[in-house]
């Protein structure tokens, strides 16, 4: 009788434990979905914010390479226009110029600032500091500034050294004359002859000696002076 009993119990189960059980596999379901789910958004926005953050550092790159090229243009124009300060860069479809700092018109979301200063030698030689303020050679100090994606505001930089080559002279084989290139740099050294280069290990890869004070003499993108021995 026991087992009769079991038997009609097993196949007259009340439809309502049905209904539990597929009411509680779909809870299941549900929340196992959510949890896959919420993985795939937050690497999918994980992606997006390293690619985002990735193209700012790229832009800002490019927009300090633009600032040289920039600064380079206005010493060309006139070397009076490097006066000491801080500016801004602006162009106006034809030529460079220095604006007010918060004038520039760098993109969204990039703030530029130019910083001039008379660069400083010892002996001759450019020097950071403890020198002598050379006003025919001009320090130019970049900076890119950006609000990321994360709470800190990230900043590049980049330092170059220009001078007034109109009145800068070096003795070449017992005759003064002014230097106006890396080449002719490099041949008052006693050099046999000088290059500007893209990178300044090239000058190693090809034989040849990397002098810094000749960086003068070279504009971006060759920027490194490379003497040949």
């Amino acid at each position: 009788m026991s087992g009769e009993w079991w038997m009609l119990t097993k196949l007259h189960k009340p439809p309502g434990s049905q209904l539990g059980i597929s009411l509680i596999e779909v809870i299941i379901a549900i929340a196992l979905f959510s949890i896959i789910a919420s993985g795939v958004v937050v690497l999918a926005l994980g992606s997006f914010r390293n690619t985002s953050l990735a193209e700012q550092e790229t832009a800002a790159m490019q927009l300090l390479d633009q600032s040289v090229a920039a600064v380079e243009s206005i010493r060309n124009q006139d070397w009076g226009n490097l006066t000491e300060g801080s500016y801004g860069l602006a162009y106006d479809g034809t030529n460079w110029a220095f604006v007010a700092v918060g004038s520039d018109d760098a993109p969204t979301p990039f703030n530029r600032e130019i910083t001039i200063t008379n660069g400083q030698r010892d002996n001759d030689n450019l020097v950071e500091s403890g020198g002598s303020p050379d006003a025919n050679t001009k320090k130019i100090e970049l900076e890119v500034q950006w609000s990321s994606n994360t709470l800190a505001n990230k900043t590049r930089t980049r330092t170059l050294y220009l001078t007034n080559w109109l009145n800068v002279e070096e003795e070449i084989d017992g005759v003064t004359t002014v230097i106006e290139s890396c080449d002719e740099y490099c041949l008052s050294e006693g050099y046999q002859a000088g290059t500007c280069r893209t990178q300044s290990a090239q000058c190693a890869q090809k034989g040849e000696n990397y002098e810094t004070d000749g960086d003068q003499y070279c504009s971006h993108p060759k920027i490194y002076c490379c003497c040949e021995l």
